[in-house]
């Protein structure tokens, strides 16, 4: 009786013998560039990402003069200030000195 052996091959990945360092950036640049807003469409896009649908983080109302904090909150300026300094305060005094 003959027995069949199965052999699997394991499917070897191609790579690029050199990758063209730039190529990426000529793609992405094409997705970069906006589409142009019509000033008559302004008003309706306005209209659904207004400010005032935001709340601040701290305060929990609109935000007055918002600052948008480097990852993506919206807060009132003063709030966003007062808050930084209170923690830097607090840090400080943590640490055994005065501010």
């Amino acid at each position: 009786m003959a027995t069949a052996t199965a052999t699997a091959t394991i499917p070897t990945p191609i790579l690029p013998s050199e990758p063209e360092p730039e190529s990426h950036l000529r793609e992405s640049s094409t997705t970069l560039n906006p589409t142009p807003i019509s000033p008559k469409s302004l008003p309706d896009l306005l209209s659904t990402h207004s400010l005032s649908t935001y709340n601040c983080h701290i305060c929990f109302s609109p935000p007055t003069n918002a600052t948008m904090t480097p990852c993506g909150h919206v807060a009132c300026g003063p709030c966003l200030f007062t808050a930084v300094k209170t923690a830097l305060r607090r840090e400080s005094m943590m640490m055994g000195g005065a501010m």
